[in-house]
């Protein structure tokens, strides 16, 4: 919703039609992904949550670098609506990875060679479990807003994957991709949607973008 209202608003500040502000959307996008490619580089396996564009452009930039250390994406299915799946989807058509619907032998960073990155879906508490067992080295949530003080609305389910990386020992990254439409200039959050819930600021290590 977020940012539909700030395209909106930006067409009208623009006083143009649709055409000059999908180009600034389009740029933004790329802008994000590149950030969040360089945030990212230093590690080898993301988790990941329910679907984001700017997610997909970041993990399809980071595996398209020669110097990058991606091995293996992890993404949550997303219950209900399972919107991971169709993420992991993208990811694997977007990179070439292999993709693995089950979560019978999940592929560790350390199994496989710079280019046979595999993109595994998990359902949600497996992929939490992981999470706990530090078996990623950081998660990545794409976000609906993210208002003034840092706080990110995005997918319910989102705030207990952010939680497990906190109890993790040590804690485990928990990098945000926005673009700029996605700020909200406040620090309430807009009208929740049902599937959306809010991720404290002091759960997120990083918003790129």
């Amino acid at each position: 919703m977020v940012p539909l209202v700030n395209a909106a608003r930006r067409a009208a500040e623009l006083k143009a039609g649709g055409d000059a502000v999908q180009a600034e959307l389009a740029a933004a996008l790329d802008r994000a992904a590149v950030e969040a490619a360089e945030a990212l580089r230093p590690y080898a396996t993301v988790a990941t949550f329910s679907r984001s564009s700017s997610v997909v452009a970041a993990v399809q930039r980071i595996a398209e670098r020669e110097d990058g250390s991606l091995r293996a994406v992890f993404v949550g299915a997303s219950m209900p609506g399972g919107e991971g799946v169709s993420a992991a989807e993208l990811i694997s058509s977007a990179t070439g990875a292999t993709l693995a619907r089950s979560a019978q032998s999940p592929r560790d960073h350390n199994s496989s060679e710079r280019d046979n990155l595999a993109v595994s879906v998990l359902p949600d508490d497996q992929l939490e479990q992981r999470i706990s067992d530090r078996k990623v080295d950081v998660l990545v949530l794409g976000a609906d807003a993210v208002l003034r003080g840092g706080t990110v609305v995005n997918k319910a389910g989102s705030a207990r994957l952010a939680r497990a990386c906190a109890r993790a020992v040590p804690p485990i990254p928990v990098v945000v991709v926005a673009d700029q439409f996605k700020a909200w200039d406040d620090d309430c959050p807009p009208c929740l949607e049902e599937a959306f819930e809010v991720v404290p600021h002091d759960l997120i290590s990083k918003v790129v973008g």
